[in-house]
């Protein structure tokens, strides 16, 4: 084995970079065929993690909430992500890249997160 393909072997994938853990429930928000299907599978195949849509009734851990420019007003698409959130849960704001269709800028991003959410579950 190469050097180059043990250091891949050996890096986290990306859901396990965004902090997600076994016996972990993460709720997708704003789910759409653009979004991310490398990272979905990397979510879905974790051990012990449920990956669950909009519909889901209980407390959560994790909140990935896709976005896009247009989808309507981010600040309270946050405040309502906030809701099944358990304490010292997190969420996650996923956005096309700069320069894609849907692309929402750093400035309204950081507005919507900044006056979206209490300061204590911050």
């Amino acid at each position: 084995m190469s050097a180059t393909a043990r250091q891949a072997q050996d890096e986290p994938g990306l859901a396990e970079r965004l902090g997600i853990k076994p016996g972990q429930v993460v709720q997708e928000l704003g789910y759409d065929d653009d979004c991310d299907e490398q990272l979905r599978d990397e979510i879905a195949e974790l051990k012990d993690v449920e990956l669950v849509d909009e519909d889901y009734d209980d407390v959560v851990d994790v909140v990935l909430l896709w976005w896009r420019d247009g989808d309507g007003d981010l600040f309270d698409a946050l405040a309502d992500a906030l809701t099944p959130l358990a304490d010292g849960g997190y969420i996650w704001l996923l956005t096309p890249k700069a320069g894609r269709p849907g692309h929402v800028g750093w400035s309204r991003r950081r507005h919507a997160g900044k006056h979206g959410a209490p300061k204590a579950r911050r």
